[in-house]
């Protein structure tokens, strides 16, 4: 069977929404009047936005083309990392949430000279830049390589102008921005995934009974692989796992989750933003999966009907282009572009936060005014957004897209993770400690990664474990922290920020 092109109402669509999302980042722009307002929405924002543009930047295109593609192609063994993210999220707000929320931060690598000192903070910062940066190229190639494929848009428009639009409304509107796309993009992805759920079921013979039996009969359903083999990029303890480190890693050191944390208007509203975003992880990424499982019976039953040059990863898009109504197939193809959208403007925010406050305002220009600094963050965000852009039009060949965010972030997020987690977890962890035990985890990360070509799953947690370790080896062997880097900074010696938040809102 032949592709056939968008209609002209679908391409209407796919422009309308791009149009709306740099309406929205000029909506906000007349409320930019310094960093508190670009990078934490000047800490106004209710839980429910924010739950909704945690889940919406940490579930990627990779993630909405990916998890179908992968149970399409292989089983729902991917079914199982939300329970990892649940336990994570405990770890958070009783660990790490109440240490951070009442500092008050913009960049949360400021924790880590306050903490231990600024060596640290530029490490930890340069870490950060390193995982977010490699990672931002590759949720752009993704999704445009699979629309490329199915809807004929050149790959080179698609990356353009999906890095270029993203880079504008995000420079214009700053987190309110991000925040409230995200919003927009959550509730219209997962309706659309539920369009998709209806249209292929109601075309498969006897329904999601047909669905279970056929992926039963060809491996498809809901296996548990529980192979200890280090080799094997998928099994049960690698993606659980892979699933705890990665979400300690995202919600306890990495600056795109931390600061909508930061941008809530209360330690109540960020903790249950977490707590939500992870219980509701489980439904939703299930029903990622399992779109997957219903397309691979859907083209099961009708072959006919599948191109045989379409890959998994293109299987969501090409059945949206092929099967959806008219206006809908460009709505959800529109759909991909903001899921790309989402976490590419989350980064470049981001990564502009963490380039203005820990270097740029920290080291070049520390007594600014806010309106320089304003600019400043703003021409970061576009020396980011071209940077990923262009990065993203060289990037090629490094797997399943479900797969490159999983290599491209767990290579550098051990060592980050377990100097916050020492930071947040022992009074007796010291700068030379931490960064000790960070270069230990870097080098096993690059010996299992590069050498032994063990799972990417468990990258971080070969990292984590010996900078954990061995930074408080080396820690015990050198001076003690002073007072000022443990009170108010550990779990063990932290106040009751819940307590402080509620008297601040009473002045």
């Amino acid at each position: 069977m032949s592709e056939k092109p968008l209609d002209l109402i679908d391409l209407i669509v796919m422009a309308g929404y791009m149009s709306l999302t740099l309406c929205i980042g000029l909506y906000f722009t007349r409320s930019q009047k310094g960093n508190e307002d670009f990078f934490v929405a000047s800490r106004s924002m209710h839980w429910m936005p924010l739950f909704c543009s945690i889940w919406a930047s940490l579930t990627s295109a990779n993630s909405l083309l990916g998890a179908p593609g992968y149970a399409f192609s292989h089983d729902l063994q991917m079914i199982w990392q939300p329970i990892g993210g649940i336990v994570a999220a405990i770890i958070i707000v009783r660990g790490v949430l109440p240490t951070l929320y009442g500092l008050k931060l913009i960049s949360a690598y400021s924790y880590l000279e306050r903490r231990y000192n600024l060596a640290v903070r530029l490490s930890g910062s340069s870490l950060f830049i390193l995982v977010r940066g490699g990672w931002l190229a590759s949720v752009i190639f993704a999704p445009s390589v699979a629309i490329h494929a199915v809807v004929g848009i050149p790959l080179h428009l698609c990356i353009l102008g999906v890095g270029l639009t993203t880079t504008a409304y995000t420079c214009l509107g700053g987190m309110k921005a991000v925040i409230w796309t995200d919003v927009l993009q959550f509730f219209i992805m997962n309706t659309g995934m539920l369009m998709i759920w209806y249209t292929a079921l109601s075309q498969i013979d006897g329904g999601a009974v047909t669905v279970w039996r056929v992926a039963a009969e060809h491996g498809r359903n809901l296996t548990l692989n529980f192979d200890w083999d280090l080799t094997a990029t998928v099994t049960f303890w690698w993606v659980m796992l892979g699933s705890i480190m990665g979400r300690l890693t995202d919600a306890g050191s990495d600056q795109v989750a931390l600061q909508r944390y930061f941008s809530a208007r209360s330690f109540k509203d960020s903790r249950r933003a977490i707590l939500v975003n992870a219980w509701a992880d489980v439904p939703l990424m299930s029903i990622l999966a399992l779109t997957g499982t219903i397309l691979f019976v859907f083209y099961q039953q009708q072959p006919d009907r599948l191109a045989p040059q379409i890959t998994p990863d293109q299987v969501l898009p090409f059945f949206v282009a092929q099967e959806l109504p008219i206006g809908i197939s460009g709505l959800f193809i529109a759909v991909l572009l903001a899921a790309t959208q989402s976490s590419v403007s989350s980064g470049i925010n981001c990564l502009s936060a963490a380039c203005i406050e820990d270097f740029y305002r920290r080291l070049i220009r520390p007594y600014a005014t806010d309106r320089h600094y304003l600019g400043a963050s703003r021409i970061f965000t576009v020396i980011w957004g071209v940077a990923a852009t262009l990065g993203a039009l060289f990037l090629d060949r490094l797997g399943q897209i479900y797969l490159i965010p999983v290599q491209l972030m767990n290579f550098f997020a051990g060592p980050l993770t377990g100097i916050f987690i020492l930071g947040f977890f022992s009074r007796r962890a010291t700068a030379i400690g931490v960064l000790g035990g960070a270069v230990g985890g870097a080098g096993l990360t690059v010996v299992v990664a590069l050498v032994l070509g063990w799972s990417p799953f468990i990258w971080a947690l070969c990292g984590f474990i010996p900078t954990v370790v061995l930074g408080l080896l080396f820690s015990h062997l050198s001076s003690p922290p002073t007072q000022d880097q443990i009170v108010g900074l550990t779990v063990w010696s932290r106040r009751s920020f819940e307590l402080d938040a509620s008297h601040s809102q009473q002045r």
